[in-house]
């Protein structure tokens, strides 16, 4: 058992890398463990997400439990989602006697999906609507407000953002920590190289911000590569017939030296390819990445 008032003391006197070393840890790059450790930085998350005590929060990737404790004093109440067993029980160790704090020691992804342990968990009978079969849950003034909050490893944070629009949890604001080349993507702009299928879905499920980099110093240990704090809206819309628009987005930018005439007549089965380009204002001859979200909607709906 971890001594809480010892790593607690070490902590305050020496810092998180003496603590993860009391407690027998050696940071994972496979699980993206590079801890943000500075209080102005983990305060100006928290007021990002301009949490209230009318709020609930997830937090994905709680670490060691540094953000954990400043969301506890703002939120009406968290879950605190963390994979690795030994970093769980420090954060619980330095965070003692939070009442509104519910630990889970689980990987939040299960199949590209939200994790149905996870999800069981944060579900309350106030934050469920289960007669809806939208892909984003229709959000009501009078639901409470489910909050992201999270320093996501870079391997798997295209994967929790889908799962996480996909999901139907009540989610009214994300506030987000990634690699500055993946904020980058979300927020990238027809005709650039960074624009693909993850920036068109994401972008016509929320409205995306990058709010400021982060700079490699503020974290243990230090990345290196820039972050970015980033905050996703959802617009609790849901995209008609999304699982399709899903898999012929995708389709057509694994094509995307091609043209868009060319990718379609190849992958679809209908012979009016031209036609339906012309009714959507798309040239044949355009690549993938000239394409605005709102045309491929209409593309996909005409398909």
């Amino acid at each position: 058992m971890l001594n809480k008032s010892a790593l607690i003391g070490i902590l305050e006197e020496k810092g998180l890398s003496a603590v993860l070393a009391q407690a027998g840890i050696i940071t994972r790059r496979s699980l993206g463990q590079n801890f943000l450790i500075d209080q102005n930085f983990l305060k100006f998350i928290v007021k990002t997400a301009g949490l209230s005590k009318d709020d609930y929060a997830l937090e994905i990737g709680s670490g060691p439990g540094l953000l954990t404790g400043l969301i506890a004093q703002n939120a009406k109440y968290v879950w605190a989602v963390e994979i690795d067993k030994k970093v769980f029980q420090v954060s619980q160790s330095i965070n003692p006697g939070l009442t509104n704090v519910r630990w889970i020691n689980e990987s939040i992804l299960d199949r590209e999906q939200i994790n149905p342990i996870v999800l069981k968990d944060i579900r309350p009978s106030e934050l469920m609507n289960l007669s809806t079969k939208c892909v984003s849950l229709p959000s009501k003034r009078d639901e409470p407000k489910l909050k992201v909050l999270s320093n996501l490893p870079y391997a798997s944070s295209a994967a929790i953002i889908m799962a996480l629009l996909e999901s139907k949890l009540p989610i009214s604001e994300m506030t987000l920590m990634m690699q500055l080349e993946m904020a980058q993507r979300l927020t990238a702009k027809p005709k650039t190289k960074e624009y693909n299928a993850f920036t068109i879905l994401v972008n016509l499920m929320g409205a995306v911000k990058i709010v400021r980099k982060i700079p490699p110093d503020v974290f243990y240990p230090k990345p290196k590569v820039t972050s970015a704090l980033l905050t996703i809206s959802p617009y609790h819309k849901p995209i008609e017939n999304y699982a399709k628009f899903k898999d012929i987005i995708q389709t057509i930018f694994r094509y995307r030296r091609k043209t868009i005439g060319r990718i379609l007549k190849e992958t679809c089965a209908s012979n009016n390819i031209n036609k339906i380009l012309t009714k959507t204002g798309i040239s044949p001859t355009m690549r993938p990445e000239e394409i605005t979200g709102e045309k491929y909607l209409k593309l996909i709906d005409e398909l």
